[in-house]
């Protein structure tokens, strides 16, 4: 035997396998761009570091690279899936900022002359369509997802139907008969208490039926599951539709009960509104910053070390 051939081992079915060095330095068959300057990867060994600005190629995959991505269950309609997540609380959030709007109006001394619905709440509805509408493509994004969730979702979606009647019905007729509804504390209106708490009500169960699904998509992503974005938004925001019901429930139970004055409960129901309205807001906001998150997660498959290293390599590791 030669001295070369002591350096190159003999191959074939029964020669040993390769140390695991040598498993490790393949080079990378797929696109991976690194974390710091986005240079393609592609090519070079995994030991090796980024030519452009000389990171751990490891350190990119080791961030990138999805240990379950092989396990995970392919989406149908991946983009529009995405989409849904992401439109889902934002058409919410634009309804939220438009009745934000209306009520800022009452404010200023525009409030008592100009007639606040004007193009705002045809904005708000139409924000709250698009969440609905949204929420369609949730009903079943993979087959992974059971049959009861698919259910619940399909229940909520249909939920948004009283969901934008009511709120038409709140802010473009009654707020027309009564245009300064917050600032006329004094002349409370019943009949707009009971539909704001049976719209609340309506927004809190359309949560809860899709919160499920909603998190199983999120934990699609790495982020999420590592703990490094919060994973209890919706639950959070059920607890803000919540305490806004209350409000309105603490106003109705002083109609029903006389025995309760309202020069108590009209102060306290008005606090519990403002601040679960406020609640609300910023977790639709928050909801929306999170769709924008694992917007690219659910767009795509998952990378996983076959994407990089191609399937034969895996096989080998």
């Amino acid at each position: 035997m030669s001295a070369s051939d002591s350096h190159n081992p003999p191959s074939g079915p029964g020669s040993p396998a390769p140390p695991a060095d040598a498993r490790i330095a393949r080079d990378l068959t797929g696109d991976l761009y690194c974390i710091n300057c986005r240079y393609n990867l592609k090519g070079l060994s995994i030991t090796e570091p980024c030519p452009e600005c000389g990171v751990p190629v490891k350190a990119t995959v080791l961030a990138v690279v999805d240990p379950l991505a092989e396990e995970l269950a392919p989406i149908s309609t991946p983009r529009l899936t995405a989409l849904g997540l992401l439109l889902w609380p934002a058409g919410a959030l634009i309804a939220a900022c438009a009745v934000w709007t209306l009520r800022a109006v009452e404010l200023t001394p525009l409030g008592t002359w100009v007639r606040l619905p004007g193009m705002w709440i045809p904005l708000a509805c139409a924000g709250l369509t698009v969440s609905g509408v949204a929420l369609i493509p949730l009903v079943r994004p993979h087959r992974a997802i059971s049959v009861f969730s698919s259910i619940r979702v399909t229940f909520a979606v249909l939920l948004y139907i009283p969901l934008v009647w009511g709120f038409w019905r709140l802010h473009a007729h009654l707020d027309a008969i009564n245009p300064l509804p917050y600032a006329s504390l004094n002349d409370p209106d019943t009949q707009r208490h009971a539909y704001r708490l049976a719209i609340t009500l309506l927004a809190a169960l359309i949560l809860t039926l899709t919160r499920h699904t909603a998190r199983t998509l999120a934990a699609r992503s790495v982020v999420v599951r590592e703990g490094r974005v919060d994973r209890q938004p919706i639950l959070a925001l059920i607890g803000a539709f919540l305490l806004t019901a209350c409000g309105d429930a603490f106003h109705l139970l002083s109609v029903v009960t006389p025995w309760i004055s309202e020069d108590i409960t009209q102060p306290v129901s008005v606090i519990l509104i403002a601040l679960g309205s406020v609640l609300v807001t910023l977790g639709l906001f928050g909801l929306t910053r999170d769709g924008l998150r694992v917007f690219p997660v659910i767009a795509s498959q998952p990378l996983g070390l076959s994407h990089i290293l191609g399937r034969q390599g895996e096989s080998r590791s």
